[in-house]
């Protein structure tokens, strides 16, 4: 059956501020490389499937962005959804287009923001979802932890299916740090990172029966003719259930398999996480840019302007210099940039 990549690029988040804002969300940042997060996504799917073959959910303000940073992907494959209402309307109305121009699909669903050190078992394990959702599965693959991580939903597995791939027993909220290490230690756990394989029957289904408003609405999309579509999606965007697939589906639905990995995944959460996945210096530093550091240790200095940063006697900071914002924090208030980003929302609006 044919596999068709879902490639979820609509979020505006804030955690890289100042690089990241309204109008170029972290996406569209060359963070790791000098590829941006949406096109190394993509690419690391060729063994799946090329570019030409995948669809991008996104905002309709970002649609543009998303063609020209995959001139392979036909306009039609970019799917500008009115609004954000989370995943689940976001996946549905992919799913919804995918239907409407391809019929029965695998459809493969995973974010666009997300780092994999190891492809060959990123992918290993993607084909070994895509057999199983062959059978009418719904398959997400579960990264195995390294660490007693709070800040990630977890999926307990239950009864083996093969060697490989097991039942989900259970998806778990974000767990305090004992929790955490109970899971950890008793290796029935994974990280949640949101990758979803799936046929688009067996979604629809399971849309029906979880979700019957999102998905009446979804039939409308379906018989709408090419003429009616965009004024039939306006109309009807708005009373689509803002949730996510994981509370709107995944947390309710049968059939359910999990495929572990281990891959080096990472949702790169902030711009302390980036020095476990990037060159560091003998200091301990990730530098970019035009840096000239001096006894300065275990430290992040991003420099996207044309000017130098210097740095001098300090260590766990955090330095990201653009051409209108200069950000200085500690290491250790680094996850909190949101509410700096809210701050300079209200007192200096066109820099968020």
């Amino acid at each position: 059956m044919k596999v068709t990549p879902v490639v979820i690029a609509g979020g505006s988040g804030t955690r890289f501020w100042p690089l990241s804002r309204q109008n170029n969300p972290k996406q569209f940042l060359k963070l790791l490389g000098s590829d941006s997060m949406l096109r190394a996504t993509v690419e690391r799917l060729l063994p799946i499937a090329p570019p030409a073959d995948c669809y991008i959910a996104t905002g309709e303000k970002y649609a543009e962005r998303c063609s020209a940073e995959l001139p392979e992907t036909a306009k039609s494959h970019i799917i500008a959804e009115p609004s954000p209402r989370n995943t689940l309307p976001a996946i549905t109305l992919a799913a919804t287009v995918i239907k409407r121009a391809l019929g029965e699909t695998i459809l493969l669903v995973l974010p666009a923001d997300h780092y994999i050190a190891r492809t060959a078992p990123f992918i290993a394990a993607l084909k070994k979802a895509i057999t199983l959702a062959e059978k009418e599965l719904i398959v997400t693959l579960g990264i195995t932890p390294t660490a007693p991580e709070t800040g990630f939903g977890y999926i307990k597995s239950g009864d083996k299916l093969d060697e490989t791939a097991c039942k989900v027993a259970a998806f778990v909220e974000k767990p305090d740090y004992r929790t955490a290490e109970t899971y950890l230690a008793s290796g029935e756990y994974f990280w949640n990172a949101g990758i979803f394989v799936m046929s688009t029957t067996r979604f629809f289904k399971e849309l029906a029966a979880r979700q019957p408003e999102a998905f009446a609405l979804s039939q409308k999309w379906l018989d709408a003719t090419q003429e009616d579509f965009s004024q039939i999606l306006a109309d009807t965007w708005p009373a689509m259930p803002a949730t996510s697939i994981d509370y709107g589906i995944m947390e309710k639905a049968e059939n359910l398999a999990i495929v572990p990995v281990e891959c080096g995944w990472s949702d790169v959460g902030s711009w302390p996480a980036l020095p476990a996945l990037s060159q560091i210096n003998d200091a301990g530093n990730m530098e970019r840019g035009r840096v000239i550091s001096l006894n300065t240790q275990n430290s992040v200095i991003f420099n996207d302007s044309d000017k130098v940063v210097a740095t001098l006697g300090v260590k766990d900071i955090i330095i990201v210099a653009t051409s209108d914002v200069i950000l200085v924090s500690s290491k250790g208030d680094a996850q909190d940039v949101k509410a700096l980003v809210d701050l300079v929302k209200n007192r200096e609006p066109s820099l968020a």
